[in-house]
Parts: C-alpha cells; sequence; structure tokens
C-alpha cells in the first residue's frame, strides 16, 4: 500500500535520476570531444571536480564555441539540484508534521 506522498515524491526521484544522468553523459561527452582536439599529454580527466569543470568548458568551449551542449548540461545539474533540495524539504515537512 503507497502513502499519500509516495506517487509525488517517486515522481521526483524520476526525474531527478534522469536529470543527474543527462548532465553526467553530457559531461562526459564534452570530455571526450575536447581530448580529441588536445596533445595527449594534456587530456582533460573524465573525474568530475569542480576545479576541474571551468576546463573542460573552456576547452568544449574553444573547440566548439556554438554547441549548446554545455548549457544543456548545466541545466540538468541545476534541475537535478533543485530537485533534491524540494525532495529534502517535502521529506522534512513529513517527518515533522506526522505524516
Amino acid at each position: 500500500m503507497s502513502t499519500p506522498g509516495s506517487l509525488p515524491i517517486g515522481l521526483l526521484i524520476a526525474v531527478g535520476l534522469i536529470c543527474y544522468l543527462m548532465a553526467f553523459g553530457l559531461h562526459l561527452f564534452m570530455v571526450m570531444k575536447a581530448n580529441r582536439g588536445l596533445p595527449e599529454d594534456d587530456q582533460l580527466p573524465y573525474s568530475m571536480q569542480f576545479k576541474g569543470w571551468n576546463r573542460v568548458v573552456k576547452e568544449y568551449s574553444r573547440f566548439y564555441p556554438r554547441s549548446r551542449v554545455y548549457p544543456l548540461a548545466l541545466s540538468c545539474a541545476i534541475v537535478t539540484l533543485i530537485v533534491a533540495v524540494v525532495i529534502f524539504i517535502f521529506r522534512f515537512w513529513q517527518y515533522f508534521s506526522g505524516k
């Protein structure tokens, strides 16, 4: 038997997971495309580090200045963050309201 709040939480989790996977996949795509144009000793790592993200964006934008991949990846990451905050607030409210 499902609880009254489980459907919205399930939908939010699904949306957040889809957006997270899209952001992660687009990040890997940008690294792969940027690495094609870089010398082998200056290749970008595939790991997602915050300080390395700026370099990925800079190198990718240098090779593909009109690409919309970065704004799409950034939008997916922001949506994922917003969904996570909404889920946290909703669960916090459920816990303290006794539902």
